[in-house]
């Protein structure tokens, strides 16, 4: 069981008539986020329409750069350090949440995201793994970082040609969300309390 909850209170906006494909990354500017893993699986992608929106802070910045260099950096959106509800705002007009961390216990983005109907895509590991099951998401394996940009590329292009899968996973985010709640996990703790008294 996962050790923290969810709370299922949000709706997604995102419109179908958007003139972009807006992927949201949110995470510490650190080596176990991964945004690397990010930018190259955009970069693999040949759709001027994606947009990646980059919410996180600390003191690297050499994204910008790698940015620049695997030539998306147009696609880029950079917001930088933000509030909390500016976060939960963005999730309600994104298409998906890219999610590339390899060292977490359970992330409450990921759970945020799935509060607010927006489908994620992560490695299989850690909590995420456990929260995003093929109802709400995509997970690949976690490999190498070669086979893992890939593997991503891959289920963005997948994503981005079937809408309407995208579509069914937000739909479905509502009953995982329920699944997930603080409330929940408490019912669950108490049946496993008394089950150990009998």
């Amino acid at each position: 069981m996962n050790e923290t909850g969810t709370y299922p209170i949000y709706t997604h906006e995102a419109s179908s008539k958007k003139q972009t494909f807006d992927i949201l990354w949110v995470g510490k500017m650190d080596f176990r986020k991964q945004l690397g893993i990010t930018l190259k699986s955009i970069s693999m992608l040949c759709q001027p329409d994606i947009r990646l929106h980059i919410v996180g802070n600390g003191d690297d910045v050499s994204f910008i750069v790698e940015a620049e260099k695997l030539g998306i950096a147009n696609l880029c959106v950079v917001y930088g350090n933000v509030s909390h509800e500016q976060v939960i705002e963005l999730m309600k007009s994104m298409d998906l949440l890219f999610f590339t961390s390899i060292a977490e216990g359970t992330p409450h983005v990921v759970l945020e995201a799935i509060s607010c109907q927006l489908p994620v895509l992560c490695f299989d590991t850690c909590g995420q793994g456990d929260c995003v099951n093929e109802t709400v998401g995509f997970k690949i394996p976690l490999t190498n970082p070669e086979q893992s940009v890939k593997d991503f590329a891959e289920k963005i292009e997948y994503l981005y040609h079937h809408r309407e899968e995208l579509t069914r996973m937000s739909a479905n985010c509502q009953k995982r969300a329920e699944e997930l709640t603080w409330e929940n996990k408490a019912r669950q703790m108490v049946e496993l309390y008394e089950r150990m008294r009998e």
